[in-house]
């Protein structure tokens, strides 16, 4: 989860990751990604994603599964009036 800076090409302004490495192959588990928005990511694009790495023709697969983005208030309006209430 990342955000971008439209005004600065698009560049990564924040983010937080998860190293799916740690996920079990045979027990479903559930995990938190927290991203604080702040003033001074105002106007900034929210960017959800996944990315898999292998070597040796491994394979990558991993099920991601019932996301579902929240937010809370901290004193700023966190991305769209509409989205966030």
């Amino acid at each position: 989860m990342r955000t971008l800076d439209p005004g600065a090409g698009y560049s990564t302004s924040a983010e937080t990751t998860f190293d799916a490495l740690t996920l079990s192959d045979s027990v479903w588990s559930g995990h938190t990604l927290s991203l604080p928005i702040t003033g001074a990511l105002d106007g900034h694009i929210l960017q959800f994603g996944f990315f898999n790495e292998s070597s040796a023709f491994n394979d990558t697969g991993v099920y991601y599964d019932n996301m579902q983005p929240s937010c809370s208030r901290t004193g700023h309006i966190l991305f769209d009036r509409t989205w966030c209430t």
